[in-house]
């Protein structure tokens, strides 16, 4: 039994930086780092299903009846809510920023372990002065980073450098 917890106590400042467009907040591009990142911090959503991919806990909907042509989609900055208007065509998926990653992040954490009978019951964690590492993930090369996000133009992996 316990709970998964992802601490972003070391990361305070989780604000989208100055000078990105309020616009492109709720798109996949205007992700913002924070304290724990998942998944480049985006998701992909289907509507009128309203499924997303990742799971996005907490994430709500407001519908506004516009006459439009096409779908607009936005989110305002640390809001949780998307306001969607305009036509929207059955399957219509697009890929959109996550409001706080580390919701998603431990309810897939929390969906494994579960797949693989952990009891996670979300019960207080006892404190404990014992630490055990349970894991270490390598970083790759800085090289291979700066490649990367150069060939992909990533918003998000910049703002961490």
């Amino acid at each position: 039994t316990g709970d998964v917890i992802i601490d972003e106590n070391l990361f305070t400042d989780a604000t989208t930086p100055q000078g990105w467009m309020a616009e492109d907040i709720p798109w996949y591009y205007g992700a913002r780092l924070q304290g724990a990142n998942f998944r480049d911090n985006k998701f992909r959503l289907t509507l009128p299903s309203r499924k997303t991919v990742p799971e996005v806990p907490d994430l709500k909907f407001q519908f506004v009846n516009a006459k439009r042509r096409g779908v607009k989609v936005d989110r305002k900055d640390g809001s949780e809510t998307m306001t969607v208007s305009g036509n929207i065509r059955r399957g219509f998926s697009e890929t959109f920023s996550m409001p706080y990653p580390h919701k998603a992040m431990r309810a897939e954490i929390r969906s494994v372990l579960k797949d693989r009978g952990i009891n996670v019951n979300r019960t207080s964690p006892l404190k404990s002065t014992v630490e055990t590492e349970v894991y270490t993930h390598m970083s790759p090369r800085f090289g291979d980073i700066m490649e990367s996000l150069m060939h992909r133009s990533d918003n998000l992996m910049a703002e961490g450098i």
